[in-house]
Order: C-alpha cells, then sequence, then structure tokens
C-alpha cells in the first residue's frame, strides 16, 4: 500500500472514533550522533501534544492514543533508522508513521483533521530515487536527493550473489573435463569465465525482481553506477522506465564524494524541471478549460461532490497549521483525489489553495 493509500485507509478508519487526531510533524536524522536528538525532540513535541489534548478534549478520547505514542516513544530501534523528517498520525488505537526523505519544520496538530500537506511536499512527486552501486557479483544501494547520498544496510534484497545462493558449491557444476582410458576417470572442472556469466545474469534477473517490487510499492527509480558493462548487461536483461537512461559509468569506490554527487545533480535536476513545468502546464491547460478554481468556499462544496481531480496547497513557513485547510485535504484524499504542497517561489501559481476539477 503506497504512502497515499495508507493516509486515507487512516481517515477513513478514524472518522467515527471519538477521539481527536493527532499529527506531529519534524525534522529527523539519518546518522548517529545526531539521530539521538530525534527521540528528546519527540518527547518534546509530546508534552505540547499533551497540553492541546488536557485543555480541548475529555482524558477518556485520548487516553489509548497516549499509549501508542508513549510505546513509540520509548521504542529505540525505531529511531535508529530515521530519514530526514518524520510524520507521526495517531486516533485512538490507531497509529501511523511516515518517513520523509527531506526535512521538515516541525509541527504539531490536535484536531478533527490529520496534518497530511508535509507527505505531499513538492519534493516527493518528484518520486522516490536509489543509486544502485552495480558489480557483477554484489551490490550497494543508496538513498539519494539534491543534496544527500545515504548508504541503507536494512534493506531485504541479498546484496551479494554468495548471500543469495548461500549453499552454493563451486565444484558442484563440472563442464569441462579430460577423459583418460576407458574408465572414465575425471580430471576437469567447469569453465569459470562461463560460469561467472552465467552467475552474473543470474544474480542480475534477481536484483530486477526486487527493485521492481521497491517501485510498485513507492514509485521509485534507479540510478545505475559501475562499470560500462555491469551496467549494460544489466539493461540489457531489463529496459523498464524506472531505470534512468544517465549512469555513472565508474564504480562509487574510484570516485570522490563530491564527483558522485555532482553525478546525481546534473541527472536529477533535470527531471525536477521537468515535473515542476508539467505541474504548471497542467495547471494552464485547466484554466483555459474552465476547469481550475481558487475560491475555498467552491472549492468545499466541489470535494463534497466527488469533483476535485487534484488539489494545489502553497506551504506556509508558519508552524501554526490551518484546520479548515486539513478538514479539506482530508476530503480530498477520501474522494479519491490528489494532493501537491509546494514551497513558495518553486511553482508559478499565485493562489495559496487551488483545485483542478474531474
Amino acid at each position: 500500500m503506497n504512502k497515499k493509500d495508507k493516509i486515507k485507509q487512516m481517515i477513513l478508519d478514524c472518522q467515527n472514533l471519538d477521539s481527536p487526531k493527532i499529527t506531529v510533524v519534524m525534522p529527523t536524522h539519518r546518522k548517529s550522533p545526531e539521530n539521538r536528538k530525534d527521540m528528546i525532540l519527540f518527547k518534546n513535541l509530546m508534552n505540547d501534544v499533551l497540553a492541546l489534548l488536557e485543555s480541548h478534549y475529555p482524558r477518556n478520547t485520548y487516553e489509548k492514543s497516549l499509549v501508542k505514542l508513549r510505546q513509540l516513544q520509548e521504542d529505540s530501534m525505531f529511531w535508529t533508522y530515521n530519514l530526514d523528517g518524520l510524520v507521526i498520525f495517531a486516533c485512538g488505537e490507531l497509529l501511523e508513521t511516515f518517513r520523509l526523505q527531506y526535512s521538515v519544520k516541525e509541527k504539531i496538530s490536535v484536531a478533527q483533521a490529520f496534518h497530511v500537506q508535509p507527505i505531499f511536499a513538492h519534493q516527493e512527486i518528484y518520486g522516490k530515487h536509489y543509486l544502485i552501486d552495480l558489480a557483477k557479483d554484489r551490490f550497494k544501494m543508496y538513498s539519494i536527493n539534491q543534496d544527500k547520498i545515504d548508504e541503507m544496510n536494512d534493506i531485504e534484497i541479498k546484496t551479494s550473489f554468495s548471500e543469495l545462493y548461500d549453499d552454493f558449491d563451486t565444484d558442484s557444476n563440472i563442464n569441462v573435463g579430460i577423459y583418460g582410458g576407458l574408465s572414465g576417470m575425471y580430471h576437469g572442472h567447469r569453465e569459470k569465465s562461463e560460469e561467472n556469466k552465467k552467475d552474473r545474469e543470474k544474480y542480475f534477473r534477481y536484483l530486477d525482481r526486487e527493485f521492481k517490487k521497491l517501485h510498485q510499492l513507492d514509485d521509485s527509480h534507479f540510478i545505475f553506477a559501475g562499470t560500462s558493462e555491469n551496467i549494460a548487461i544489466f539493461k540489457s536483461i531489463s529496459q523498464e522506465s524506472y531505470y534512468h537512461e544517465l549512469t555513472i559509468n565508474h564504480p562509487l569506490a574510484s570516485l570522490k564524494p563530491e564527483d558522485v554527487k555532482d553525478f546525481i545533480r546534473d541527472i536529477l535536476t533535470p527531471l525536477e524541471e521537468e515535473k515542476r513545468k508539467e505541474i504548471e502546464q497542467t495547471i494552464r491547460k485547466a484554466q483555459y478549460h474552465e476547469k481550475y478554481v481558487s475560491d475555498f468556499s467552491i472549492i468545499n462544496e466541489m470535494v463534497e461532490m466527488s469533483q476535485i481531480k487534484t488539489l494545489i496547497v502553497k506551504e506556509k513557513q508558519s508552524i501554526a497549521v490551518n484546520i479548515p485547510l486539513d478538514k479539506l485535504v482530508n476530503q480530498v484524499l477520501v474522494y479519491q483525489g490528489n494532493v501537491i504542497t509546494y514551497d513558495e517561489g518553486t511553482i508559478n501559481i499565485d493562489d495559496d489553495v487551488s483545485a483542478i476539477l474531474r
């Protein structure tokens, strides 16, 4: 289930619960010792959440949520594998967490709607990108964006051929030999280079299947690094569109970190610019066909009629949340609409909130 579907399900599951919708948005850190600050920040934000709960709601409506949130607070393993941002939703006994590959401003909300906009930030619509450092019998995987490259050590994909085929016996398959006499004595062993090629192809086919699962899960895309030979062989096996055409034709170990960042920036920047132009073009087309609305009250009416195709929200720097806007965003998701949140200046739109109609 992707993020949008998980959020929608959380909203639906909480609709009939007599419990406030709690949202915690906070920046986090990928590495130690910086990530030790994350638990402390969450504890401080929870103090603010509790103050709001106690002043606005009967205790019996939020006790179960507090139990869940305190369990999360004390789960040291959860706080070990952070990315750059985190959004937490709680309602009754239900709790969902979303790790983000970009930093966010800390915010809390205790209301009748979740504050979901940070999950649909403009950075998120570019999709998730992974860097694959590919060798013939192993690989490393990195989570990347314009500014950061972080090796992923907790993935479920087998990172080497020997790990995938741990019971593989290199002497078990004999393909080439010299026979002596009628006894048929055998003194040979398999052709090593031929077997190495077969093993590489077998491993690459396995990786292709696993990368496909990742793409289906979170719409991820993959940039390859490695020798030209290994990349060419992998791409001869699979030509999926989520494998970027542009590659880094060097193993990462042979490059300086600054050079790797430059390569990635050169690949991602045009993609992001293309996505921005695509959004602006979609808006202009909607305006031309009179399918664009920027009046908040009209947008509220249209969402009840299931007429909102895409809601576009300009993200403000204020720490305060906009409760009426949060309710609108929640409704759009329930009625199968899309949401785009963008920072001021990144997309050429004058309106703070607007919608494209179906």
